[in-house]
């Protein structure tokens, strides 16, 4: 899919991206910054000043890569089963 621009909104304020993520997937992805902006940012105010924003970027950070460490043993684990079961299967024949 080619690069295409998106805007969303946070706090009030409007972004754009450039991404070759479908529809739904830019939706997923503005909805977690929302969500992660609201965490972190004071009740009442229209913008992040610069500790709420490092402390968004952070915290998404933080998540990005425990998930890619849960992958990398998810990989791990699949790989291996999948070498059992061929050996398994050649033995049988």
């Amino acid at each position: 899919m080619p690069l295409r621009k998106v805007e969303f909104r946070v706090l009030g304020d409007c972004y754009s991206i450039e991404t070759e993520l479908s529809d739904e997937e830019a939706g997923e992805v503005m909805e977690l910054v929302r969500r992660r902006v609201e965490e972190v940012s004071r009740p009442g105010t229209a913008f992040l000043s610069k500790d709420e924003a490092v402390l968004t970027t952070l915290n998404m950070a933080t998540e990005y890569v425990r998930l890619r460490r849960e992958f990398a043993t998810y990989r791990r684990k699949m790989n291996a089963y999948l070498a059992s079961l061929s050996k398994r299967i050649e033995e049988s024949l």
